[in-house]
C-alpha cells in the first residue's frame, strides 16, 4: 500500500462522501502496488451496520493514477439501500504465497 512498516503513516486508506448523481455516497480512495499475476487480491466489503453483514461487490471501482507498477484506486459504493444514513467499509487484502 505504499507505506513503511517501521514508521507512523497516514491511513493508507483515504474515506471521503462523495455527491454521484444527486445521492451520497461512501468512497474509499488507496494505493496499491500493482502485483505479479494472482499474487494478491483487494476487494473492499461494505454494511449498513459495524456488526455486518458485510458484502463485497457492492460498489465500483475507478482507477485514478497508474504509473504501471502503482496504482491509486477509488472505490465508490453503489448499493446504500434506502439512502441509508451510515455506511462501513474496510478493504481487505489476500496475498497467495508461492510454494
Amino acid at each position: 500500500m505504499g507505506t513503511n512498516p517501521n514508521a507512523f503513516n497516514a491511513s493508507p486508506v483515504q474515506a471521503s462522501v462523495i455527491d454521484d448523481g444527486g445521492e451520497r455516497r461512501l468512497a474509499l480512495t488507496f494505493t496499491r502496488v500493482k502485483p505479479a499475476s494472482g499474487s494478491a487480491s483487494y476487494e473492499i466489503f461494505a454494511a449498513s451496520s459495524p456488526a455486518g453483514a458485510w458484502e463485497s461487490g457492492t460498489g465500483t471501482e475507478e482507477i485514478l493514477a497508474d504509473d504501471g507498477e502503482i496504482e491509486t484506486v477509488r472505490w465508490v459504493d453503489t448499493d446504500a439501500p434506502g439512502g441509508a444514513a451510515r455506511r462501513f467499509a474496510y478493504l481487505g487484502v489476500t496475498i497467495t504465497l508461492a510454494e
